[in-house]
């Protein structure tokens, strides 16, 4: 179970095994399909750690990621945001200014008693 890094970052973090988890999380515990899950599935593999979670990438390059319209990129993501997956953090508001998200820790976002991997 990854845990929760407060104040101080290790020196050294392995992103891709974040990122890993945070899209293993993502297949065991989301209970939907379709765009929203491939835009949640593409967030969680730019997740990582270093950043405390933090994805700072535009509409239109996740959408160039998740092979989807910009347009629908921004609604899955305010879904997400609704459904606990996603936090926003700093609203962008477009002109090439990025919303920031933080992808929700595992441990909240997985089934109450359910024991993360």
């Amino acid at each position: 179970m990854p845990q929760l890094v407060t104040g101080i970052v290790p020196y050294k973090v392995d992103a891709k095994k974040m990122s890993a988890q945070a899209v293993g999380h993502v297949w065991k515990y989301a209970d939907f399909g379709g765009a929203k899950l491939l835009v949640l599935l593409a967030v969680a593999d730019i997740a990582n750690d270093v950043h405390r979670n933090e994805i700072f990438i535009g509409s239109e390059r996740l959408a160039a990621k998740c092979r989807m319209h910009p347009g629908n990129v921004r609604k899955r993501l305010k879904e997400l945001v609704a459904d606990g997956w996603l936090i926003e953090l700093e609203l962008g508001g477009g002109m090439g200014k990025t919303t920031r998200y933080r992808f929700v820790p595992v441990e909240k976002t997985a089934p109450t008693g359910a024991l993360a991997d």
